[in-house]
């Protein structure tokens, strides 16, 4: 419903003349006539009079009120936000993270080979467990953020 077709509803029910609303509100006839003919609008100054001469707040006045009463603003539409590239690829830092373990675990394999001639099997454990518990834990944990990211990624954006 317009604003104009409002108005009229509203002052005929009312039981107004247009030149008795006119008269209430401070304008002329023929701008009531202009404004239920949806020629023009109420200027914005003019609104709490009109609505108050009509018996309605303003908002019924614009039609912002359904027939209970209750407000119906209307809520701001947003499209949905397509996400960026970091937020779908996030996962692969994972890959990175695991590549650095395995490069670290490698550099460590003279010094394996070397320190089992040596010492044996009690001292290579040693040497494994203090300088490459690290890196392994570097491998696993890229590995688990890669495959649990993905999927995440998959199920919260979709995709392949």
């Amino acid at each position: 419903m317009t604003i104009g077709e409002t108005i009229q509803r509203l002052r005929t029910k009312r039981r107004l003349s247009q030149e008795q609303l006119a008269e209430l509100v401070g304008v002329s006839r023929q701008a009531v006539s202009k404004w239920e003919l949806n020629a023009a609008l109420p200027d914005t100054d003019k609104l709490v009079p009109l609505a108050r001469a009509l018996g309605v707040s303003v908002d019924e006045l614009l039609g912002n009120v359904s027939e209970n009463g209750v407000s119906e603003a209307p809520s701001p539409e947003r499209p949905p936000r397509q996400p960026d590239w970091l937020a779908t690829h996030w996962y692969w830092l994972g890959l990175v993270l695991m590549a650095v373990g395995l490069y670290q675990l490698i550099q460590l394999l003279p010094g394996i080979s070397s320190i089992a001639a040596i010492g044996g099997a009690r001292v290579m454990f040693g040497f494994l467990l203090m300088l490459g518990l690290a890196p392994m834990a570097a491998v696993i944990a890229g590995l688990l953020i890669f495959f649990l990211g993905r999927r995440h990624v998959r199920r919260k954006y979709g995709g392949k």
